[in-house]
């Protein structure tokens, strides 16, 4: 009992940590072995569930296939180092926080 908790909270963790690596990483190759072992986490904890079939699929499908096609797209389209690191200091810069907090106050209301 106590080694599948602590598998719980390690695969809980690590599922945790991938999908934080996928929006955090800058580099888009590093996002999608994140998204790799993010799936494998989810795998684990599905094993814990005694959903075996489920993480089957869950490696085999997503890990497996979808993960290749995202490795060969990144790999053949290439990223640029940052896009997005243009200068923000405008009015969409400034107002972007803002229309942020709304959608948030709004999410939380409703």
């Amino acid at each position: 009992m106590l080694f599948e908790q602590i598998l719980f909270f390690v695969a809980g963790i690590g599922a945790l940590a991938g999908a934080l690596g996928v929006v955090m990483l800058r580099n888009p190759f590093y996002s999608v072995l994140s998204l790799v072992a993010h799936l494998l986490a989810l795998a684990v904890l599905f094993l814990l569930l005694q959903a075996q079939f489920v993480a089957a699929a869950q490696v085999v499908v997503y890990a497996g296939a979808v993960m290749v096609l995202y490795v060969f797209v990144v790999a053949y389209v290439g990223g640029s180092d940052d896009p997005l690191a243009r200068d923000q200091s405008g009015v969409i810069g400034q107002l972007g926080p803002v229309f942020a907090g709304a959608l948030l106050i709004e999410l939380t209301i409703a």
